[in-house]
Parts: C-alpha cells; sequence; structure tokens
C-alpha cells in the first residue's frame, strides 16, 4: 500500500441540497430506483443503475430520459434472483478519444460477486449521442488481482486522471471498505490497462498504486466510498454513505451520506455531510464552476448526485449542491 489517509472528522459543516429532478425515464420500467453511477457532459446527464442493464441520457429537467440497453440478458424479476444475476454497475465514467472529437463512456461492475466482474464500452459522437453497439469486455483477471490485494471487493467509482508528477494518464477504481475486510482506497493503473482490458488482452492487471483511506463514522456507523470524480487540480471529489452491513454483497441501513475532497497529494482536506438522509451514489462536477472573488484558489463546484434507496419501489432522484 503506497499511501494512507486519515481525517478525524467532526459534524461542523451541513451541505445544502436541492432537488433536481426524478430520475423517470422511458421505457416499461419508468423510472431508475437505483442509480449508481454519473457523469455530467455534453449538456446532459447520464446515468446507469445498479439493478438495471440500461444507460440513460437525462437532456434536461422534465423529460424522460432516453434509454440505451446494455445487455441483451433479461434479469429475473425476483428481488433475491435479481440481485444474483445482475451486473451491478456501480462505476460510470468517461473515457475521452485520442483526437478529441468524441468520448467512450465506461460502466463497470462492482466485483463484489462472479456476475459482476465485467465492464461496458459505449460510443458517444461529437454531440454526445450514443452510436453503435455497447460493448462488454471482461475484468475477472484485473478483479482477481485487486481481491488479493484488498480482500473484500466493492468498486464504486473510478475516472481518467491526469498525474503530473508522473506525466501520465492514468486510471482510478475506488473501493468502498466493509469493517474488517476490506478498506476504502484509490486503485491507481496505467491507463493502457484499460484499454488493454477492452481489447481483451491483460499485460498489465497489477496496480501502480493503492491509497487507503479513514473516512471515520457517521452517527456511530462507518462511511465508505460511493463515488468520485476528478477536479482540475489533479485532485479529486468523492461521495460517501454510512451504511450498516457485512459485506460488499448485502445493502444496509443507510444513516447519510457526505461528500469530500482529496487533494493532488492524496489527502484529505474536508468532508460536509449532506442536509438529507440519502444514499448518494453517483457524482459528478458540473464542466462550469465559478470561481470566488474573494480568492483566486477557492471555486465553488456545482455538484450533482443521484441517490439509491435501496428500494424498487423508490425512484431515485438527482440533486445538486455548491461545494
Amino acid at each position: 500500500m503506497g499511501c494512507t489517509s486519515l481525517m478525524i472528522f467532526k459534524q461542523r459543516t451541513t451541505l445544502q441540497t436541492s432537488v433536481i429532478r426524478d430520475l423517470t425515464i422511458q421505457g416499461e420500467c419508468n423510472y431508475l430506483s437505483a442509480a449508481s453511477g454519473l457523469v455530467c457532459a455534453y449538456g446532459s446527464a447520464y446515468v446507469v443503475a445498479d439493478d438495471q442493464q440500461v444507460l440513460a441520457r437525462f437532456r434536461d429537467s422534465y423529460q424522460r430520459g432516453e434509454l440505451l440497453e446494455l445487455s441483451t440478458i433479461s434479469l429475473p424479476k425476483d428481488a433475491k434472483q435479481r440481485k444474483k444475476q445482475k451486473p451491478d454497475f456501480e462505476t460510470l465514467f468517461l473515457l475521452p478519444s485520442n483526437n478529441g472529437a468524441a468520448s467512450k463512456l465506461i460502466a463497470l461492475g462492482s466485483g463484489s460477486g462472479p456476475k459482476r466482474n465485467h465492464g461496458t464500452l459505449v460510443n458517444l459522437d461529437a454531440s454526445g449521442a450514443w452510436t453503435g453497439s455497447p460493448l462488454d469486455f471482461d475484468l475477472l483477471p484485473i478483479y482477481s488481482e485487486l481481491k488479493r490485494e484488498l480482500g473484500d471487493l466493492n468498486i464504486e467509482g473510478g475516472f481518467v486522471a491526469q498525474h503530473a508528477d508522473l506525466g501520465q494518464t492514468q486510471l482510478v477504481l475506488i473501493n468502498r471498505a466493509v469493517a474488517g475486510k476490506s478498506a476504502n482506497a484509490a486503485v491507481y493503473f496505467p491507463i493502457g490497462m484499460l484499454h488493454d482490458a477492452i481489447d481483451g488482452e491483460y499485460k498489465i492487471t497489477k496496480p501502480l498504486d493503492i491509497c487507503e483511506f479513514d473516512l471515520g463514522e457517521l452517527d456511530g456507523i462507518g462511511l465508505g466510498f460511493t463515488d468520485a470524480t476528478p477536479l482540475a487540480d489533479g485532485g479529486w471529489l468523492f461521495s460517501a454513505a454510512a451504511e450498516d452491513r457485512s459485506n460488499s454483497y448485502n445493502d444496509g441501513v443507510c444513516t447519510g451520506s457526505v461528500i469530500g475532497r482529496v487533494s493532488p497529494n492524496n489527502s484529505l482536506s474536508v468532508m460536509k455531510r449532506l442536509d438529507k438522509k440519502i444514499k448518494v451514489e453517483g457524482l459528478a462536477v458540473q464542466p462550469k464552476s465559478t470561481k470566488l472573488r474573494t480568492s483566486k484558489r477557492n471555486e465553488i463546484l456545482n455538484v450533482c448526485m443521484v441517490t439509491d434507496a435501496d428500494d424498487p419501489a423508490l425512484v431515485s432522484q438527482m440533486l445538486a449542491a455548491q461545494f
């Protein structure tokens, strides 16, 4: 483990949130109930859910989201059987193209079960519309190595980062802790590892570095990462939830969530508790953030979040905050 970061969390600052919309979608289901990954780009919000096999694109705050089926395999309707069979997409991030004309969306399974070791690639055109068919790729060789390193694996977030010191682009995967079994951790790979996995090659499976984080507790329950997104200064923003659970497979009672910031040197700098008792599972920063006039170093980050209530009868929501 290359680094360890610790912050003693004290409830001093509450982050005010506002609801942007319910995540209603086109199709038979009508809504997302377990939103787990979020990307804001091309004037749209892209959302993936961990109990469905669809990617949703929301162009505004009122129209139903457009859907792209990520798999032709049907999931069982029974909740227990569905949980066993679902790919558990917990991570969604943008992979920029080399020429800058278009991008790719990458959804990753959590690795917390035998059916959850796959990723899916969706090509976007220059306007942000998906094009072609989704491409499935295997993550088992990489996740097997991570399980040996981390223990109880649960990849909840990921992003592409530019590492200034090394002068290279890296893929960062975010693991969610399970008490006594695994740690909250950021795992760093060269970006070539992702391209190799997409191509079905596995030249690299060992990470460059693993940084563990002690996020402390919220109302007596340990905080665990639920998503992360990169910042322009080389640091990153994360969401974390306090959920009472004994392993990476089963859900538990959630007492709330926080948003925090990690500096470019992987030190925790601040965490703020959300004003609502919700489980945030997806996090993104709006492309345009406004700088404070009082300080050149500080900026207001316009943050978007999506929720997961762990209840198929409840619609997920998109919220906004200024961090």
